[in-house]
This record gives structure tokens, sequence and C-alpha cells, in this order.
């Protein structure tokens, strides 16, 4: 597919049938123009109605197009006014994210595990296609993808795509984007990858250390390379990372793990253990180490 959108002299984005608001968004998108009031709910409802914007494949469509054209309804505009429009009015939607297929730009040239962290909230049919929508739109550096086969399961697929980035990039940041929850998985995802393999088909509540936007690379207190091995043996039911460290000191005891969504009184008490850990009233300890999730 990637082939065909490149060489294609123009793709046309089928966005749907015409519906009660559809008009005056595509109208509004194409001025390119601060919207505001009504006008602007009619285009973030049209985002968020229109499954289109939330899927992952259609990344292709609008990375390797020369020309690339949106229709809904009677309504034709150059796909180019949909980011611009976004970008145009970034500052008037407050902290609301856009679809990943807006906040995609091909000249940044970003890693594929910045590319899978950014399009986490996008959607496919097969978990394993959040992966493999990827591969075509990648840099040449980034061409070591997986070639795909749709015989291997979920959790095969992501922890060889997991592995080939930690050993491609020589770091651990793709630890940033795992779940510590366990939670609802993926029905493909049994979880049977190992702690170390991001499930690319949740998406994560977590603000990613090192991924994020907000957050790139906040550290750097050990150097950016990262030593390690893979392990496979019989008695071992995936694989293991296993890296190469220094010791500097040793966790004696950890505080309880802080509920993201509980009421104030459960935060609390986890705060008081802390507190109590931290003045050493619960234990007679030199080092304490804090879990937060």
């Amino acid at each position: 597919m990637d082939l065909i959108y490149q060489r294609a002299s123009r793709v046309l984005i089928y966005l749907g049938e015409a519906d009660d608001y559809s008009d005056s968004a595509m109208d509004a998108i194409a001025e390119r123009k601060t919207s505001t009031g009504s006008i602007q709910k009619k285009v973030l409802d049209f985002f968020e109605h229109r499954s289109w914007f939330s899927r992952v494949w259609v990344l292709q469509e609008v990375a390797l197009a020369d020309c690339a054209l949106a229709i809904c309804g009677s309504k034709c505009v150059p796909w180019a006014n949909f980011p611009a429009w976004w970008a145009q009015n970034a500052a008037y939607l407050q902290d609301r994210i856009p679809p990943s297929i807006l906040a995609y730009n091909p000249a940044m040239k970003k890693s594929f595990l910045q590319q899978l962290h950014d399009t986490r909230v996008s959607r496919a049919t097969d978990p394993r296609d959040k992966v493999y929508a990827l591969a075509g739109i990648l840099s040449p550096e980034d061409r070591f993808v997986l070639a795909p086969d749709y015989r291997k399961s979920v959790a095969e697929i992501y922890a060889e795509v997991a592995a080939k980035i930690i050993k491609h990039q020589s770091s651990l940041r793709i630890l940033s984007a795992t779940q510590p929850f366990p939670g609802e998985q993926c029905p493909k995802f049994d979880g049977t990858s190992g702690s170390w393999v991001p499930n690319w088909s949740k998406e994560s509540l977590l603000t990613s250390l090192g991924l994020s936007n907000l957050y790139l690379e906040p550290y750097d207190a050990g150097g950016s390379i990262a030593l390690t091995k893979f392990e496979t043996r019989e008695e071992m039911d995936f694989l293991h990372l296993k890296c190469y460290g220094i010791t500097l000191d040793v966790i004696q005891e950890t505080g309880s793990v802080c509920p993201i969504e509980a009421p104030g009184e459960s935060i609390a008490k986890v705060l008081n253990e802390w507190n109590d850990l931290v003045s050493g009233r619960s234990l007679t300890i030199t080092h304490v180490s804090f879990q937060i999730a």
C-alpha cells in the first residue's frame, strides 16, 4: 500500500456522507481561520465522530501522498488544511489532544519508537497492525521492522519489535511505554511477553518520560547507552531482557503504589505511609524507594 500511495498522482480520502454539521466543519477547515463558538464545536465533533481520524492505517494516505484531498459529502478540501486548522486554533483548544493523524508531521522524522508512542491512541481492528501500519512510513534507518507475518501472535510480534528497538537504539527508553497495571488486557495479548514489552494495543494512562512531548529525555544520570542482551531458555515461556549495570545500593523497603483514580482518603493513606517511611517511624532503614503509579 505504501508504494501505491507514493506513486499516486492524487490520493482521495473519503470521510463519508454529509450530516448535520459536516458541511459547516469542512467550510471552516477550508478557510484555515480561527473558529469560535458553534463552528469550533462542529469541527471538533466532526473529528471525533468520523472514525477515519482514529485509525492507524490512514497515516500512510497523508504521509506518502504528493497530493491528498479529503472528501465528505459534496465538500472537497486539501488535506493540508486539516492540520493547518488545528494549528490555527490550538491556542483556543486548551489542552485538547489532536487525533494522531492531525499531529503527524513527516518532516520531523521521528523514530519508530516515537511513532508507536504517538499513535498509541489510534485504532486497528487487528492489534498487530499497530506495528505493521507504521512500517511503510519509517525513515530508512528505522527499516528494521519485522516483515508482516499474521501467523505470529500479538505477544510475539510486540516482543520481537521491542527487542529490535532496544538493540537498534542501544537504549531502554521503551521501558517508559510499558503498562504497570494488570487491568484489562487486549484479548490477543495475554501478557506472556514479559513486563518490559509495551502493549501497543492499549492506550497508556501515564505520561511517558522520554517519549512524551512534555518530557523528552528528562534524564541522563547514567548516560544514554544501555548494555543489554536477551535470553531464551527451555524453562522460559518468553524472551527475557537482561541489563548490565553497577549496583550502587540496595532497596530495603518500598511504599504502596499510589492509586491514580481513588478517593482522597485512599491517596492520603498512602502519602501518610510514605511520610512514615521517610521519617523512620515505621521502619529503621537507611534507604527508602517509593513507587508511584
